[in-house]
Formats: structure tokens, sequence, C-alpha cells
């Protein structure tokens, strides 16, 4: 079926277009006609390569008050001056909707007004991007996060590596509510937790500042070999012949959700082996066997959520996975208790800069009617699109957990000492 200049599938999955298109939307939005200084641009020199991102022009901005001399300007600048840096020459500070605005009302005029960051940000190529407050994190995310945005909160405080820009992404508090969270004295609940945490974060990005995330960005779609059930067998066994004692991850792509039911399947298998070498295959002949070695190989095995892959192991295998290492989604737990932040779609956007892989495939994933043992259509999704995003799980799970190690282990270092 045609819609527009693409083609869609009306049995497959339908994935966004270029979020919020090319050009603003600036006659769908209209605040341009309702504000006093339209189109502000971006401002200072930016030396340091750090690009502020706040909400809205405050009406101080907006009736043409210099940015600088407003509080929001006085009180970022005080900020950046802790860390030796000048907001007028070191930074450059532009808005997610660059016309005032109503910042309770205005998701609508967020999406219309992200092709102008997204060329300001493309123009400028900071290194550190902050966005401050929900009007900015939406803005901002949404040009590389292809799922839901949910939470706000949820973003906040995580430096992220971002692929697309190959930038640091740090989202925090708005600046006005931090200032007014400090400003307020006699507050019989003063809010003293958010103002400490925007100066971690603060700290982290500054830290970043002036560097990029990679020299080469990587691809970890090239990474992966969509290999046949006679090539896995043999891969696998060299692997555990060469290595035996090496940290793996794998995954499994399943009809369901639980194995129990009679008509329960395994499609497809995925292996990574120490992030080197990654595998994905149709569960089939040979690889089968051969997987089941692998299962009862002492080499270490990680997953994310491991009571899935452990449970149709056991179920299809008839054995239990042996030296399970690493759980990303426990670790992620442990390591940032919130809620909705475990899964290793969020933590390889989050740590990896890794945007949705599923996109392709999610609509053949999902079960047809409500329950663990309702089947979806993985049978119809396309064999390769399946067995990338198959080996993405994989290597990405790997990568996490390595990254979530070192989070440990530091951690582990400052107790000691």
């Amino acid at each position: 079926m045609a819609d527009g200049f693409f083609t869609v599938d009306s049995n497959g999955p339908k994935s966004r277009v270029a979020f919020g298109g090319m050009l603003p939307k600036c006659g769908r939005c209209g605040l341009y006609k309702t504000c006093n200084t339209p189109k502000i641009s971006t401002i200072g020199r930016g030396k340091r390569g750090i690009l502020f991102v706040l909400g809205s022009p405050s009406d101080e901005v907006d009736k043409g008050r210099n940015f600088y001399a407003t509080q929001e300007g006085q009180f970022l600048n005080k900020i950046v001056s802790a860390y030796g840096l000048d907001l007028k020459e070191d930074c450059w500070v532009t808005y997610a909707v660059i016309c005032h605005a109503n910042l309770r009302k205005i998701k609508d005029e967020i999406d219309c007004c992200r092709p102008t960051i997204r060329k300001t940000i493309e123009d400028l190529k900071p290194s550190a991007i902050i966005p401050l407050g929900e009007a900015a994190i939406r803005s901002v995310i949404l040009e590389l996060w292809a799922g839901e945005l949910d939470d706000f909160e949820k973003w906040i405080g995580w430096a992220i590596p971002s692929q697309k820009w190959n930038a640091w992404v740090c989202p925090s508090y708005s600046a006005s509510s931090i200032a007014t969270a400090e400003r307020v004295i006699n507050n019989p609940r003063p809010d003293k937790l958010s103002p400490l945490l925007f100066r971690r974060h603060m700290t982290a990005c500054f830290k970043r500042a002036g560097t990029r995330p990679w020299k080469i960005v990587p691809n970890y779609k090239n990474d992966i070999q969509i290999v046949t059930p006679n090539e896995a067998a043999k891969i696998i066994r060299s692997e555990l012949k060469r290595k035996p004692m090496q940290d793996t991850a794998f995954d499994y792509e399943t009809n369901m959700l639980k194995p129990d039911a009679v008509n329960s399947q395994i499609w497809s298998c995925s292996v990574c082996f120490g992030g080197r070498e990654t595998i994905a295959y149709p569960w089939h002949g040979e690889a089968i066997a051969a997987t089941r070695e692998y299962i009862r190989s002492p080499c270490g095995k990680i997953a994310s959520n491991l009571k899935f892959e452990a449970r149709w192991t056991m179920q299809k295998l008839r054995t239990r996975v042996r030296n399970w290492v690493w759980d990303t989604m426990i670790a992620a737990h442990v390591i940032h208790p919130e809620h909705y932040v475990t899964s290793v779609k969020f933590q390889a956007f989050v740590l990896l800069g890794v945007p949705l892989w599923n996109t392709e495939v999610d609509a053949y994933l999902k079960a047809v009617e409500v329950g663990c043992y309702s089947e979806n259509r993985i049978q119809q999704a396309p064999r390769d699109a399946l067995l990338l995003y198959n080996g993405l799980d994989s290597l990405l799970e790997y990568l996490v957990a390595s990254v979530q190690q070192t989070v440990f282990k530091n951690v582990e270092h400052r107790i000691t000492i």
C-alpha cells in the first residue's frame, strides 16, 4: 500500500519516517504569531563545544532582555563558572521551541520545532549537548531514540554517547527549577536533592566536554554473522575448543513468551563470543546439538533477564545453563534502581548510544492475543532481519555487561580505599 513517497506493508511493522520531518512546521505551530520576539537564534561562541538546550525563551527574553542578564542566564553562568568556564564564550544556548510558549502545553510545538534543533546540532557539531527540562529532553532524545519517551525523568543523569552526532548527550533538570529550588529558603519541604544531583550531572558532562565518544563511530550491525545451522555448529565447536573459559552472551527468539505449551518453538539463536565474533542462525539441525554443547560448556554465559533463556533451555534442550556469570537486567536494577531503565535496549542506548534495533521485526514478535502462551507472528518475519536483530541482542548484551562490570569494579575500588 502506497503512503506518500514510501511503501508500507499493511501486514508488517510501520516505522516512523524522519522524526518531525526535514523542515520546521511554523505554520502548524503558530507561536511566532503570538510572541514579541519570534524564532530566537542560538547565542554564545561555543569555544568548548558545549550546547545547552532549554525549553523555550522566558518572558524576559521574549520581551527583548539579554539572556545573560536574566535569572536563568545568571544561574547557568554561575554553574559553568564553578568549572572554570564562561557561559558566553565557552557555550552555546538554544531552545527546544524557539518562540516563547507555555511549557506545560507544547508537546506538539516541540515536534514542530525539532527540525530546528536538529539543524542547530548538525551545524554547530557540539561535543556535549545538555538538554535541561522536559521539553528539551523530549526534543533531543526523540532525535536519537525511536521508541516512546515515557517518563522523561528516566533520561535525567545519563551521559549518553550519541552515535548519530558522536557527542555526549547529558539530560538534566531545567535550570529554572533548580534556581527556584535553591532560592526558596522558607519552604517547609525544601528540594535539596535535585540541586545536588544537577551539579553532579554537570560535573560528569563537563569532564567529557571537548572529547568525542569515539574516534570512529561503531556500526554493530556489521559485526553480526548470519550463518546456516551447519556453519553455526562448526563455529560454536571451534570457539569452545579454542577458548573454553571465555565469557559469552546468547539469546533465543521464540514464538511465545513461555516454553511450556505444546506448540512452543525456538526460531533462532545467537551467540556472542567474547565480543569478537557474533553469530545468528536458524534453530535447526546440527546447530541445536552444538548449542546444547555450548550450554553445557564451562564458558561464562551472559543474558538480559536470564530466566527467559534458562527456562527455554530446560524445556527444549533438557539441561540447565552452566556457569551463568551476568544478567544485565539485574545489574541495571542494582546500579540504577529506578523504574523502566533495566531493559537491554534502554541500557544499550544510554551506555553505548545504540538506538532501537527492533523496528523491522517488532510487530512480528508481539503476541496476537494476551497471555504467555499466545503465539506471535515470528514465522512471518523476514529471515535476515530476524537473525540480525537476534545477533544484535547477544552482542549488545555482552557489551552492556562489560560496561556494567566496569561500574561495579569502580564502586568496589572506591569502597576498598
